[in-house]
């Protein structure tokens, strides 16, 4: 209710008028009448934190209720009855007006919004077994859709996180320094703010009492692997052995750039992607979007409640949000009117999502939020991840929010691949693979081919040396011994 949205009062001042007499604004949780905008005390009228900030919670009190009692009321959640129709995409590539522009992002309107669209039921794997979770399973079954891993400890599923009870924005701060730079955004216009904050300042908004903030803000991209928190955080064991940027990049490059880490230049000598923290408050929201190079992500809830909004990767889907984020008038559009299938997943506390290559989503934040997270490329998703690395060059995504060191990475897989099929040779090597590696395989070899031809072959400098002829031929070699093991 009222607190997590400033609309409603943003004309006229603010005016307390609680149960308990006190006139006087202090730190204690308010919560807002719908009828008169008056505030209350949560705790005098009897309202939990949690309820004071659902936005589908509409609070009236003691005066203009009808029998005097003050109460709060649950809206109940409906699908909607528009008829989307089809998409114009040429008229939105042109910005011409599609009659599905959408609330203010971050405001009490705009939650509202988001609660009554029409949402496809999900039927995403709840992992409550370790063994589900574990290297093998998850080759197995390619990581190809999101899972939620529900009802089990961190440590039994090779992670670790904080213990959230003596973990706030504070200690991240302390662990991360009050003079780092952080990117913030402007959720209103899902821009970074400008001049930037550091990580004091941040904390200082976070920690500030709902009604004094002016504007609703997020922190979505402080990459902390080179801080002390990457002692105290890590992430699924099932990552470890699929993400190139552990199994992969040299790890001299890797120690040598995290001892030598300048945050106020934060390109280093290795894809620093990996472990993430992100500080939300109540009516946060992250527009639709791809993790940069098709990368999968783990995202962990420590504290509060996020909801995601989910869109598979199909090659129709993929071209609407290419058309979308082309659009001269993108930010005023949602992009689930445009696609014919979304579905709602609501993350709670204590639990982890993980998400494949591709996916297109959103993020909604209900409650102030603390979460770790991380970024990683593997052998899965190959073909998807170009496909999402093409998709961004076509959408004109700036360098600097595209993932570190995409095109050298595929090199050091290359190298893998060929010292596997030299070391058990090329048929067995052949066998041993599932068909998402195997595909894997032949769309890495076709992109290495077509860099080769264009001169771009971007080869990083290694020890020992990576020679591009010598892999590619062993990569060629390799698919043509699958296409002869088919027949």
């Amino acid at each position: 209710a009222g607190k997590d949205y400033l609309g409603k009062v943003a004309e006229k001042p603010d005016i307390i008028d609680c149960t308990c007499g006190q006139s006087v604004e202090d730190d204690s949780l308010f919560i807002l009448c719908e009828k008169c905008d008056h505030w209350s005390h949560s705790q005098c009228v009897g309202v939990s934190e949690a309820d004071a900030n659902d936005p589908m919670s509409k609070f009236v009190c003691h005066k203009c209720a009808e029998d005097g009692k003050h109460k709060l009321v649950k809206v109940r959640q409906r699908r909607s009855k528009r008829n989307t129709g089809d998409v114009d995409y040429a008229g939105l590539h042109n910005g011409a007006p599609t009659g599905s522009s959408m609330p203010t992002k971050g405001t009490r309107d705009f939650a509202e919004f988001l609660a009554v669209q029409k949402y496809y039921t999900e039927n995403f794997r709840r992992i409550s077994d370790p063994d589900d979770l574990s290297l093998e399973s998850m080759t197995a079954l390619g990581f190809r859709a999101p899972a939620v891993v529900v009802g089990l400890k961190p440590e039994r599923i090779g992670m670790r996180v904080p213990r959230r009870e003596k973990f706030t924005v504070a200690d991240v701060g302390f662990n991360v320094g009050l003079s780092s730079p952080v990117e913030v955004l402007d959720v209103a216009i899902q821009s970074q703010l400008t001049p930037k904050w550091n990580l004091g300042q941040w904390i200082k908004y976070y920690e500030t009492p709902f009604v004094k903030r002016d504007k609703v803000l997020n922190v979505i991209s402080l990459e902390v692997s080179h801080t002390p928190l990457r002692q105290m955080v890590r992430p699924p064991k099932f990552v470890d052995g699929l993400d190139w940027g552990k199994k992969l990049w040299p790890k001299e490059l890797k120690k040598t750039s995290l001892k030598n880490f300048n945050p106020t230049k934060p390109r280093s000598s290795y894809p620093k992607v990996q472990l993430y923290c992100l500080m939300s408050v109540a009516g946060a929201f992250t527009d639709f979007h791809i993790d940069f190079g098709g990368s999968s992500v783990w995202y962990h809830v420590l504290r509060g409640r996020k909801i995601f909004y989910f869109v598979p990767p199909t090659s129709a889907n993929l071209t609407a949000y290419e058309h979308w984020c082309n659009s001269p008038v993108q930010n005023s559009q949602f992009f689930g009117h445009h696609v014919s299938e979304i579905c709602r997943v609501e993350l709670l506390q204590g639990q982890t999502m993980l998400i494949p290559a591709g996916w297109i989503h959103a993020v909604y934040t209900p409650q102030d939020s603390l979460v770790f997270g991380g970024n990683f490329l593997h052998s899965l998703s190959i073909s998807m991840q170009f496909r999402i690395h093409a998709l961004e060059a076509a959408t004109g995504i700036d360098e600097r929010f595209r993932f570190p060191y995409f095109e050298e990475i595929q090199w050091y897989e290359a190298r893998r691949i060929a010292e596997l099929a030299k070391a058990h040779g090329a048929r067995k090597a052949v066998r041993e693979m599932n068909s998402f590696e195997a595909d894997g395989v032949k769309a890495l070899t076709q992109a290495l081919q077509d860099r080769m031809k264009r001169g771009v072959a971007l080869v990083p400098d290694s020890r020992p040396a990576i020679e591009p002829e010598v892999l590619l031929e062993s990569l060629v070699s390799l698919t043509k011994v699958m296409k002869s093991m088919r027949r």
